[in-house]
């Protein structure tokens, strides 16, 4: 099996060799040649990709409805794909062409979560870094949406960059699709006032809403389950942050700065899924090592 060498913003990164090790033998490794596909947008998935040598690409292939394919990405050692399933059990969202021919690893999602289950040490640094993915690509996809967002007045390109960030990023965003429900902005507000508010019962959830989430043993399911479990969480929270977002269609990625009550700093990610004017999933990808040091709700 190929020797690799993770880097920031790559799943497997600070992990010590034997654990990188112990998580590459619960899986399987496969030589798979140029040119091959790997997985089509909208399959449904049930693992998590590494590529260990060799070279491939995301991308969105041509449709009756996309004149072009729409290349996304490239891939190297290190880099994974599936991530996104992983957290939120959705098709994928683009396919993936190997470039040259490569060895790729695979591991089933609940072999994975099986495994992260039961080294919470590994699941800390895991998710640690599957937080840093999806925030460097939510930043990404930020950036890119920007260029089509109109300055504010007497605004420059180069004064744009250091704009102040707003306490609710979505809210009168001209550079979201717009075959998304008129209230998301609106939702999203209720939502995180609700939280700040730690009132539970103004969130907008839908009678069957379910929470997911790297830090919540299992599932909370319905609007009820979910509001207990937050109100739960809420008194160790002192203030937040709303970062950044994107929405695409009915749903939405938000990127929340905490700070808990032992003054411990910690990042997460929301997912969310919206039906009219209400909110149906959320799953969440939380920094949970800071907590882990700080002695988190102890």
């Amino acid at each position: 099996m190929p020797q690799v060498e993770f880097h920031r913003d790559q799943i497997f990164y600070r992990l010590p060799q034997a654990l990188c090790q112990t998580l590459l033998d619960s899986g399987e490794t496969r030589s798979v040649p140029a040119g091959s596909i790997i997985l089509k947008e909208g399959d449904q998935l049930h693992h998590l990709y590494i590529v260990l040598e060799g070279r491939a690409e995301a991308f969105l292939p041509k449709t009756e409805s996309r004149i072009t394919s729409v290349r996304l990405s490239e891939l190297g050692p290190g880099d994974c794909f599936g991530e996104y399933a992983f957290v939120d059990q959705q098709p994928a969202s683009a396919s993936i062409r190997v470039l040259t021919d490569a060895e790729v690893f695979c591991i089933g999602y609940d072999a994975l979560r099986a495994l992260l289950d039961g080294h919470p040490a590994v699941a800390s640094v895991i998710y640690q870094n599957l937080l840093h993915i999806l925030v460097r690509r939510l930043r990404m996809t930020n950036a890119e949406l920007d260029l089509f967002t109109l300055p504010f007045a007497g605004e420059t390109s180069s004064s744009r960059t250091s704009r102040p960030a707003a306490a609710h990023p979505l809210r009168d965003r001209n550079d979201v699709p717009q075959d998304r429900p008129a209230d998301v902005g609106k939702l999203l507000e209720q939502f995180f006032a609700a939280i700040e508010n730690r009132d539970m019962g103004q969130l907008p959830l839908g009678d069957g809403a379910t929470y997911r989430g790297n830090m919540l043993p299992e599932a909370a399911e319905g609007a009820d389950a979910v509001r207990k479990y937050m109100s739960e969480t809420a008194p160790f929270i002192k203030s937040f942050r709303v970062e950044d977002a994107v929405v695409e269609n009915r749903s939405a990625a938000v990127l929340v700065r905490y700070e808990a009550i032992n003054d411990v700093h910690f990042e997460g990610c929301y997912f969310m899924d919206f039906d009219s004017d209400q909110i149906v999933r959320i799953r969440t990808v939380f920094d949970s090592l800071p907590l882990m040091k700080g002695g988190f709700g102890n």
